[in-house]
């Protein structure tokens, strides 16, 4: 019998329907809510996995559709950036609540720099309506995909005329990674307050990620257990460089979303799939059981767990993917751990690897369900990976080291089979001869 469904998400991020199952970040929404309240842009910054698109979507969405009309946008490849936002912003009016559905004016159909301007203009919201607000989410991608392209001009310029003009009230949420926050100097002169009403968001700290697995769990009618507390720890421990002894780390109070859904979705499966404790149908505990979580915790489970998610994914290759991967990851990984983006070609190049070959590892790795890597097209036509979370770099540089220390191993053994072979065969031809 299988126990309540697993609430934790593992990778998959949250949407706006998800609003009352996303916890942890009311801080965090009051601060941001009031910077976009105060100013006609606002950016928003973190580092690789730390959620920030699952909290725009499940916290700052919900709380201010009430208010504005929203259009949020995060795909950056296929058309100029420009012609995208126009066509989200558009198919979102035709949607929304405080469309009037009165026929606006139609904006210009071309790229030219007013366009974004004149799109919001044309709108004829209802009285109640407080204004506009653009989020324009993953916004690194804008300048791995478009740079020094006259796509990218021409946007530029329509959202510094957007935003600068004084009428409609449009404000606009900029959300990125931040180790691409120098790219925003294209805006330098154009946009002033951009760097003057930001946020960063950080990881939960260890008190949020507790508050976020108890409230997770009881809405499945499931209570914390005292096993709680070693967990938190060594998701704590994870967000360091895994792989180190504990002795002489430095402790970082903060735990990665990442980390916390993987080990959690993992630690649920493996407790409850394999207890044949039933659940209620309401999905309420039934005091009788006392069900719990987690359950007879023991210290490194967490980590068991992160490693369990990552090797499920590379045990789907075969013997030669994995080579290939593993060359590959000296040149996605340094030595520090830090992820780099690499256009195939490059790549292949690099790691004197077929560059079809690669591509399709690459691909599948990138696959929805697995997502390993981040494929992202430019427009020039070139194709880059990148590891899709900074959390999968450790796990990755020791399944590396791991597996290079089993390739020599096979090596050996091949080697070792091919001299005896070689040294019967010499030994029978040394017997002819002596006989002979």
């Amino acid at each position: 019998m299988s126990g309540p469904p697993n609430p934790f998400r593992a990778l998959e991020s949250y949407t706006k329907s998800d609003r009352e199952s996303f916890f942890g970040r009311d801080g965090d929404l009051t601060l941001v809510i009031d910077r976009i309240l105060t100013r006609r842009t606002t950016l928003l910054f973190a580092a690789s996995g730390a959620g920030k698109t699952s909290f725009i979507n499940a916290r700052v969405v919900p709380e201010l559709e009430g208010r504005f009309f929203i259009a949020s946008h995060n795909r950056w490849s296929g058309k100029e950036p420009g012609a995208l936002v126009l066509d989200t912003v558009r198919a979102e009016w035709a949607e929304s609540p405080w469309n009037e559905k009165t026929p606006p004016v139609p904006p210009p159909s071309g790229g030219g720099d007013s366009v974004l301007l004149a799109a919001f203009a044309a709108m004829q919201p209802r009285k109640s309506c407080s204004g506009a607000l653009l989020i324009l989410d993953q916004f690194e991608e804008v300048f791995q995909q478009h740079a020094d392209t006259p796509g990218l001009a021409a946007f530029v310029n329509s959202l510094a005329e957007l935003i600068n003009a004084p009428a409609p009230d449009v404000r606009v949420l900029f959300s990125m990674r931040e180790e691409f926050l120098g790219e925003l100097s294209i805006f330098d002169n154009r946009i002033p307050d951009l760097f003057n009403n930001y946020y960063r968001l950080k990881n939960p700290s260890r008190r949020q990620a507790r508050s976020i697995i108890v409230n997770i769990v009881g809405r499945s009618g499931v209570v914390p257990d005292a096993g709680l507390s070693s967990l938190l720890d060594d998701l704590v421990m994870a967000g360091q460089v895994i792989g180190d002894s504990r002795e002489g780390r430095s402790v970082r109070d903060s735990v990665p979303p990442p980390y916390l859904q993987i080990a959690c979705h993992g630690l649920w499966e493996k407790q409850f799939q394999s207890s044949g404790k039933e659940a209620r149908a309401d999905g309420r505990k039934k005091e009788s059981e006392g069900i719990a979580f987690p359950a007879e915790y023991t210290q490194g489970g967490a980590l068991a767990q992160l490693h369990y998610y990552c090797d499920g994914i590379l045990k789907r290759l075969d013997d030669t993917q994995r080579d290939r991967l593993a060359e590959a990851l000296g040149f996605l990984i340094t030595r520090r751990g830090a992820k780099v983006a690499y256009e195939v070609s490059a790549l292949a190049e690099h790691s004197e690897m077929p560059e079809d070959e690669l591509r399709t590892l690459l691909d599948l790795m990138s696959a929805k369900g697995t997502k390993l890597f981040r494929r992202t097209e430019a427009a020039d036509g070139s194709t880059w990976y990148e590891l899709y979370h900074d959390m999968y770099a450790p796990f990755l540089t020791l399944w590396k080291a791991s597996h290079q220390k089993e390739r020599r191993a096979r090596a050996r053994q091949r080697w070792m089979g091919a001299g005896a072979a070689g040294f019967v065969v010499v030994a029978s031809i040394a017997g002819l001869a002596f006989w002979s």
